[in-house]
Protein backbone atom coordinates (compact mmCIF):
# COMPACT_ATOMS: atom_id res chain seq x y z
CA UNK A 1 0.00 0.00 0.00
CA UNK A 2 1.42 3.38 -1.03
CA UNK A 3 1.58 6.04 1.68
CA UNK A 4 0.02 9.40 0.94
CA UNK A 5 1.97 12.65 1.11
CA UNK A 6 -0.25 13.83 3.98
CA UNK A 7 0.47 10.71 6.02
CA UNK A 8 4.19 11.10 5.36
CA UNK A 9 4.13 14.75 6.49
CA UNK A 10 2.17 13.82 9.61
CA UNK A 11 4.71 11.11 10.44
CA UNK A 12 7.57 13.58 9.93
CA UNK A 13 5.86 16.09 12.24
CA UNK A 14 5.78 13.46 14.97
CA UNK A 15 9.53 12.84 14.71
CA UNK A 16 10.96 16.35 14.35
CA UNK A 17 12.80 17.81 17.34
CA UNK A 18 12.12 21.35 18.52
CA UNK A 19 15.69 22.31 17.56
CA UNK A 20 15.21 21.03 13.99
CA UNK A 21 11.84 22.73 13.75
CA UNK A 22 13.29 26.03 14.97
CA UNK A 23 16.17 25.85 12.49
CA UNK A 24 13.69 25.24 9.65
CA UNK A 25 11.46 28.16 10.65
CA UNK A 26 14.47 30.50 10.98
CA UNK A 27 15.83 29.51 7.57
CA UNK A 28 12.42 29.97 5.97
CA UNK A 29 11.88 33.38 7.63
CA UNK A 30 15.33 34.69 6.74
CA UNK A 31 14.91 33.57 3.13
CA UNK A 32 11.81 35.79 3.02
CA UNK A 33 13.58 38.84 4.42
CA UNK A 34 12.68 38.61 8.11
CA UNK A 35 15.24 39.62 10.73
CA UNK A 36 15.14 36.83 13.31
CA UNK A 37 16.23 36.78 16.93
CA UNK A 38 16.14 33.44 18.69
CA UNK A 39 16.56 32.85 22.39
CA UNK A 40 19.85 30.90 22.64
CA UNK A 41 18.90 28.74 25.64
CA UNK A 42 15.66 29.61 27.39
CA UNK A 43 16.63 27.50 30.41
CA UNK A 44 19.37 30.05 31.19
CA UNK A 45 17.46 33.18 30.20
CA UNK A 46 16.68 35.82 32.79
CA UNK A 47 13.11 36.10 31.49
CA UNK A 48 11.79 32.56 31.59
CA UNK A 49 9.05 31.91 29.10
CA UNK A 50 10.04 34.52 26.50
CA UNK A 51 9.01 33.26 23.02
CA UNK A 52 11.53 31.28 20.98
CA UNK A 53 11.56 33.67 18.01
CA UNK A 54 11.16 37.41 17.52
CA UNK A 55 10.94 38.40 13.86
CA UNK A 56 10.68 41.83 12.23
CA UNK A 57 10.17 42.98 8.64
CA UNK A 58 8.59 46.03 7.02
CA UNK A 59 7.19 47.45 10.25
CA UNK A 60 5.75 44.12 11.40
CA UNK A 61 6.76 42.14 14.46
CA UNK A 62 6.05 38.49 15.14
CA UNK A 63 6.60 36.56 18.36
CA UNK A 64 6.52 32.79 17.95
CA UNK A 65 6.71 30.03 20.52
CA UNK A 66 7.70 26.77 18.85
CA UNK A 67 6.52 23.43 20.14
CA UNK A 68 6.80 19.92 18.83
CA UNK A 69 3.56 18.02 18.42
CA UNK A 70 3.25 17.01 22.07
CA UNK A 71 5.01 20.07 23.51
CA UNK A 72 3.22 21.94 26.29
CA UNK A 73 3.15 25.71 26.72
CA UNK A 74 4.32 26.51 30.25
CA UNK A 75 2.65 29.03 32.55
CA UNK A 76 5.61 31.43 32.10
CA UNK A 77 5.38 31.09 28.31
CA UNK A 78 1.62 31.70 28.37
CA UNK A 79 2.17 34.83 30.52
CA UNK A 80 4.66 36.26 27.99
CA UNK A 81 2.42 35.42 25.02
CA UNK A 82 -0.62 36.99 26.68
CA UNK A 83 1.28 40.18 27.57
CA UNK A 84 2.78 40.48 24.09
CA UNK A 85 -0.64 39.95 22.50
CA UNK A 86 -2.01 42.84 24.55
CA UNK A 87 0.58 45.37 23.31
CA UNK A 88 -0.82 48.44 21.60
CA UNK A 89 1.65 48.05 18.69
CA UNK A 90 -0.49 45.21 17.32
CA UNK A 91 2.03 42.37 17.23
CA UNK A 92 1.36 38.95 15.81
CA UNK A 93 1.80 36.26 18.46
CA UNK A 94 1.77 32.56 17.60
CA UNK A 95 2.31 29.09 18.97
CA UNK A 96 3.59 27.10 16.02
CA UNK A 97 3.93 23.33 15.67
CA UNK A 98 5.35 21.34 12.74
CA UNK A 99 1.83 20.25 11.83
CA UNK A 100 0.91 23.90 11.28
CA UNK A 101 3.48 24.49 8.54
CA UNK A 102 0.92 25.85 6.01
CA UNK A 103 0.06 28.67 8.44
CA UNK A 104 3.77 29.41 9.00
CA UNK A 105 4.33 29.72 5.25
CA UNK A 106 1.33 32.02 4.91
CA UNK A 107 2.36 34.31 7.79
CA UNK A 108 6.00 34.58 6.73
CA UNK A 109 5.32 34.94 2.98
Amino acid sequence: MRRTKVATLADAALRVSEREFQRTVIEYAEARGWLVYSVPDSRRATSRGYPDLTMVRDGQIIFAELKVLRGVVSKAQRTWLDELSALSLDPSVYIWRPSGWPEIELVLA
